[in-house]
């Protein structure tokens, strides 16, 4: 390396020697770029070099380079809510009993179903119990489901878990309930049969009828209620 200051030059060689002004006899300006000539190649090649590294080591880092972020947002559906109500029998029954049957009589009642939120498939459960609470089966069973007007053709006895042996039915609403469906009716009325002797009405007793709804959403469950109902009971189990 050559530099001047002061008045001094500066000459380093690969073997440290340090020229000065001082000590440049016999060294002369000629002498220099004598030197110089002689180490000019080794200073190119050296610069050179050291220029290389450098471009590599930025060539590392010179790829391009892009980064893109797509964030997946869930939100949870609203739920399965339906809504059971008997309007007719309300307005009728106050208190909730139908007093005094008799051959003939005619009992205003309407079990409706309505969805509020998500669309679902929905049912209707009917449990026939005596005075007590016990379940009502066999023939006095039987005898009490006739009384039964007129089943809304929307729905349909569901066979599999219907047990008139236990006193329960079950009535599948036949499609997809929405909220914009509006309120769904099982029936409008029963009829106390007029060949019902006072003998069979003795037999028979007081009863109830206990209603309920149910509802399973649809999605997932899409071919029909059968399937979602049965995977209701094997969730129950």
């Amino acid at each position: 390396m050559i530099c001047a200051t002061g008045g001094t030059i500066w000459y380093r060689l690969s073997q440290n020697q340090r020229i000065t002004s001082e000590t440049l006899l016999p060294y002369d300006w000629d002498d220099i770029m004598k030197l110089l000539k002689s180490h000019k190649k080794r200073i190119f090649i050296t610069i050179s070099l050291m220029l290389v590294v450098a471009l590599v080591a930025l060539g590392a880092w010179a790829f391009f380079t892009n980064r893109q972020n797509a964030t997946n947002t869930f939100t949870m559906g609203d739920g399965v809510e339906i809504v059971l109500s008997q309007p007719l029998w309300d307005l009728n029954h106050p208190v909730g009993i139908a007093t005094d049957l008799y051959p003939g009589r005619v009992i205003q009642n309407d079990p409706t179903i309505e969805s509020l939120l998500d669309d679902c498939w929905a049912r209707i459960e009917l449990v026939l119990q005596d005075a007590s609470g016990n379940p009502i089966a066999g023939s006095n069973a039987a005898a009490i489901w006739s009384i039964i007007d007129d089943i809304n053709p929307n729905f349909t006895l569901d066979t599999e878990f219907s047990d008139d042996l236990a006193g329960v039915r079950y009535y599948n609403y036949n499609y997809i309930l929405s909220a914009s469906d509006g309120p769904q009716v099982l029936f409008t009325s029963m009829t106390v049969p007029a060949d019902w002797t006072p003998t069979k009405i003795k037999q028979i007793g007081d009863f109830k009828i206990i209603v309920s709804a149910q509802a399973v959403q649809s999605a997932g469950f899409e071919n029909s209620p059968q399937e979602a109902f049965s995977a209701l009971h094997q969730t129950a189990q």
